[in-house]
């Protein structure tokens, strides 16, 4: 499996938790789901849309600064230092497949940056993976580039 770090047993149970938390979080909070391709399309029209929900202003400076620190050069810049060992709190997991690096100050993995391209598990999990993550995620999957309905 080339997508995780987590065989599909290991993964699932936590993808669904995850997604469980979200729901429940936005239920609760109101708080926008923003996806991906839309975050990437427009991040500093996103960042002040998110800080004005969250009742902040957002001047032109905190916008182009918070673009910045999130940017996908910026999580690889740490990446890489989180794969070198060259940050200050490291924190390593081992899984059944490999030892797990992270950085404790940003929750950025050895491994964070990938390809950046949504639904790229539909190439690279293994037919029965694919078939498992169709069948236990659909409520949350946007149907297949092409896929009618």
């Amino acid at each position: 499996m080339k997508l995780h770090d987590l065989a599909i047993d290991e993964a699932a149970p936590l993808v669904l938790e995850s997604f469980a938390a979200i729901t429940r979080m936005a239920t609760a909070t109101s708080w926008p789901v923003i996806e991906y391709s839309s975050l990437s399309a427009d991040k500093p029209g996103n960042i002040r849309r998110i800080a004005h929900h969250l009742g902040f202003r957002t001047p032109p400076g905190s916008v182009r600064r918070i673009a910045a620190e999130t940017s996908v050069a910026r999580h690889r810049e740490i990446m890489e230092r989180v794969r070198a060992g060259k940050v200050a709190n490291l924190i390593e997991r081992q899984n059944s497949k490999r030892i797990l690096r992270e950085d404790a100050e940003t929750l950025i993995n050895d491994r964070h940056i990938q390809s950046g391209k949504t639904g790229r598990w539909r190439q690279e999990l293994a037919p029965h993976e694919q078939a498992r993550a169709n069948r236990e995620f659909s409520a949350y999957l946007d149907p297949p580039t092409g896929a009618s309905g």
